[in-house]
């Protein structure tokens, strides 16, 4: 998605790239339709938009429904870990 570049209070060229995480344990039922309003929401945007999945060991199908988008970034723990 082109984007334009902003000047920062400092007069720093900057992207406009909005980096959104999601963390996700067993969230089959759901990451589908989160990931695609996500997507639609800034489809129209003028941003760069990088979006990760964080997943935290689910032991549903979380890791197979993310993969089948595309741009998206997947990063899978083997076992869940909880918070902090």
């Amino acid at each position: 998605m082109p984007c334009g570049n902003i000047i920062n209070k400092y007069g720093y060229i900057v992207p406009r790239l909005i980096s959104l995480i999601i963390p996700a344990y067993n969230e089959e039922s759901r990451i589908g339709a989160s990931l695609q309003s996500a997507f639609d929401f800034f489809a129209d945007k003028n941003y760069e938009v990088e979006i990760l999945v964080v997943d935290d060991g689910s032991k549903d199908n979380t890791i197979e429904v993310v993969s089948r988008f595309p741009r998206t970034r997947l990063l899978a723990q083997p076992q869940n870990m909880g918070k902090g």
